[in-house]
């Protein structure tokens, strides 16, 4: 099917030496029951064989790929964004798989919730680091995500459909930083946006070591920049002042060994991890 000068989503793709999942990834958003979407990948200055593979899909009508130096994810996401066409945006990480109805089923509830800017799911962990799997269900409505961001990231980066206008009156990924864009934008996009996720499970992520966010950054460094937000959360979407003790108490639990960890998170985490069916 042609695709049109205006698709009604546009999937943007950043890569950056992801020769193990690109392909894997592209091919479960050809797979989609949505027709009417782009695909924009951003080659974000690979030096693995990933330009080769992408170079396989370039006479696709469907998908458009643009090269650069390597800028950084914030700079390739908002390259990616800039070069969309279509009037939603949906971020697909290269590691990570979406179920088929995806696109069809977030498109449908944007078109439902003009007031929503955002909309996330639930989904399937591989987790490595971990070595468990499981389904993982945040929750749904706006006033609770938006409590949520005072404690951890409340919709998975690699399930979000967002309405473009929205992520472009938030002024898009904060080029400066280069860990946590994700929880960053969407706070800014909550300020004058609804957010939201849907229940059912929509992608798998692939949870590693190997990944950028876990490679780039210590531990200790990730739950400081984390408790940083937290606290941006608290200030940005006005929420009551003892969250800000949420967002220290999230900081503490890096602390804690792991066994203790997972009590913590039974308690008091206001999302939900099960075994995959």
């Amino acid at each position: 099917m042609t695709v049109t000068d205006s698709p009604r989503v546009s999937v943007v793709i950043t890569t950056y030496n992801e020769e193990a999942f690109i392909r894997e990834a592209l091919e479960s958003m050809l797979k989609q029951t949505l027709s009417d979407f782009e695909i924009v990948i951003v080659d974000d200055g690979s030096e693995d064989s990933t330009k080769e593979i992408l170079a396989e899909y370039e006479d696709s009508e469907r998908i458009r790929i643009f090269y650069s130096k390597h800028i950084g994810r914030s700079g390739a996401l908002n390259t990616a964004i800039d070069e969309a066409r279509g009037e939603y945006i949906a971020v697909v990480d290269p590691d990570d798989l979406s179920e088929e109805n995806r696109l069809e089923v977030q498109a449908a509830y944007l078109d439902d919730h003009p007031d929503v800017g955002i909309v996330g799911s639930a989904y399937v962990a591989k987790n490595e680091i971990r070595s468990e799997s499981y389904i993982r269900e945040y929750p749904t409505d706006d006033a609770a995500i938006r409590r949520a961001m005072a404690k951890y990231i409340p919709i998975p980066h690699s399930s979000i459909m967002a309405r473009r206008k929205a992520l472009i009156q938030a002024g898009l990924y904060d080029g400066t930083r280069r860990a946590i864009v994700d929880l960053d934008l969407m706070i800014r996009v909550a300020v004058d946006w609804k957010v939201a996720n849907l229940p059912e499970p929509l992608i798998t992520r692939s949870i590693r070591k190997e990944s950028s966010f876990h490679s780039m950054f210590s531990s200790t460094s990730r739950h400081f920049k984390l408790f940083g937000l937290h606290l941006k959360a608290v200030r940005l979407l006005e929420l009551p002042r003892h969250y800000y003790l949420y967002a220290l108490g999230h900081l503490l639990y890096h602390f804690f060994p792991k066994s203790v960890k997972k009590q913590v998170r039974r308690l008091f985490a206001d999302f939900t991890e099960s075994e995959t069916r």
